[in-house]
């Protein structure tokens, strides 16, 4: 099944393939392997579309808008990974995130599920 088929915005897969191959994360989110010609680092975006659409009707912007935000953090993050938290895109390292899944047992699998 292609990323658009499961539920993924096209504006914002069309931000982030102009960066580099995207591809899904299990056990949910999206993978960018950027196109730097440094050995392609990753950005994970831990989020599901329906973390998508409510930051779309939470903040009011629109998808183009919002895939420009998301691709900007992309190409700004430090920690190689940017987690849907709050309805907020933030960046977060290996240990924020191994805290947040050891607090919220079953999350991935649930996120997961949601698709």
């Amino acid at each position: 099944m292609s990323l658009e088929q499961n539920g993924w915005d096209e504006a914002l897969l069309s931000e982030l393939r102009s960066m580099g191959r995207v591809e899904e994360r299990d056990p949910f989110g999206l993978v960018v392997y950027l196109d730097k010609g440094e050995g392609m680092p990753v950005v994970e975006v831990l989020m599901t579309p329906d973390d998508w659409s409510d930051m779309l009707a939470i903040h009011g912007w629109d998808s183009a808008r919002l895939a420009q935000m998301v691709g900007q953090n992309v190409k700004e993050t430090s920690t190689r990974r940017l987690f849907c938290h709050n309805y907020v895109l933030e960046q977060w390292d290996e240990v924020a995130y191994r805290e947040w899944v050891t607090q919220n047992p079953g999350v991935e699998q649930r996120r997961a599920a949601e698709r």
